[in-house]
């Protein structure tokens, strides 16, 4: 394994994950919306927002059974991390992205398992070097679903469903 780079305070893990001052936090961004328009096709679009949801609560998952020695195969392609998602679908799939991103904010607060190598020496696949549990939780949590709220955001204002009833920067 690699230098250690960067020093991963809890705290700050928390502050990025949740969304500190740079975008809305999770909770906020999704709490308000109504099924109907999570699932909606926007034209020119090629997901809606519960599809990017779908995508996102796929690898928070594939994070956490990696932190519980459970490594998943890495996909073949992106796009089949994508999943169909219907509107009885919704409110399960939006609790469990944010249920899993309470145990990740457990897992920021415990210093050793943050710098315990991440697959244990099993190859991660997709071209990836072995990393501890904080780095890989920097770039295939917090990083990655800091994007793609970027993209639910812009969904959102494309609906003319911005900013959210718990406030958002306009």
């Amino acid at each position: 394994m690699s230098e250690t780079v960067l020093s991963l305070d809890s705290d700050f893990l928390i502050f990025l994950l949740e969304g500190g001052k740079a975008f809305t936090n999770p909770p906020d961004l999704l709490g308000d919306l109504k099924a109907e328009d999570a699932v909606k096709n926007i034209d020119n679009s090629p997901h809606s927002i519960a599809t990017i949801v779908s995508h996102l609560d796929y690898w928070q998952t594939w994070f956490l059974k990696g932190v519980d020695g459970e490594l998943e195969p890495y996909p073949d392609s992106f796009g089949s991390t994508f999943f169909p998602v219907e509107s009885d679908q919704w409110q399960d799939l939006r609790s469990n992205l944010l249920n899993n991103q309470a145990k990740i904010r457990g897992i920021c607060n415990n210093a050793k398992l943050l710098e315990r190598p991440f697959s244990l020496g099993k190859s991660l696949g997709g071209g990836h070097d072995e990393r501890s549990v904080g780095m890989t939780l920097l770039y295939t949590v917090v990083m990655h679903n800091a994007h793609h709220y970027g993209q639910i955001i812009t969904l959102r204002q494309m609906m003319s469903l911005w900013p959210p009833a718990a406030g958002g920067i306009s």
